[in-house]
């Protein structure tokens, strides 16, 4: 078979028309690729894209609603918790005064403290008032007796501490600063220790009989 010779400068323009050829057809692939949308069937996987599920009882949970109950104060464990028989029934429930964080039992101003509120709530009729509770199930409550709050009162006399960490109310922040310029109750004490910071010096510290 007779073959046609090739100019050697022809065979090398040939082959550099078919690389660039080539490169042309692989960037066009690659440019489509690149503007092709994410499809919006994937699944989030298995490292906790999704947003978590909210917790009802959440601290923080603006959108909980709120509920009430009626009794009598049987018991005052400490200076921010008591235990409510319920009005009509034989249940008693224990109650956290919200907002609060009063001295221990052993602490500097616990026994102090815990009278307070004896004096405040012991025997009488309260309205409790909660969206929440603690991990233990206690309900973390405004307590009244008729219309005084006993959250803002201990605060206001000095017997209980403001828990900014779980409360950010304005107010209990502004009571609690004039107790402090007013000396009263543990504010009269020379250098009162936060309830928090006992309980991290003493890892077991001795709780009254709930």
């Amino acid at each position: 078979m007779y073959s046609i010779p090739m100019h050697p400068k022809l065979g090398i323009s040939l082959a550099c028309f078919v690389v660039v050829f080539a490169c042309t057809l692989i960037t066009d692939d690659l440019s489509l690729m690149a503007i092709q949308p994410p499809s919006t069937s994937s699944k989030p996987n298995d490292k906790g894209d999704a947003p978590p599920e909210k917790d009802g009882d959440s601290k923080g949970d603006s959108g909980a609603k709120e509920e009430e109950m009626k009794g009598v104060v049987e018991k005052v464990i400490d200076g921010d918790s008591i235990k409510v028989r319920e009005e009509g029934g034989s249940e008693v429930h224990e109650i956290q005064i919200e907002g609060t964080d009063a001295p221990e039992a052993k602490q500097d101003y616990g026994a102090q403290s815990t009278e307070a509120l004896r004096k405040m709530v012991l025997d009488r009729k309260v309205r409790i008032t909660w969206t929440k509770k603690d991990n233990f199930g206690r309900r973390l409550a405004q307590v009244y007796v008729g219309d005084e709050q006993i959250n803002r009162n201990m605060i206001r006399d000095g017997h209980a501490w403001h828990f900014k960490r779980y409360n950010q109310s304005k107010e209990l922040a502004q009571l609690e600063e004039e107790a402090k310029k007013s000396k009263r109750g543990l504010w009269g004490r020379e250098n009162p220790q936060a309830p928090w910071d006992y309980r991290k010096e003493n890892r077991s510290p001795d709780k009254p009989d709930r």
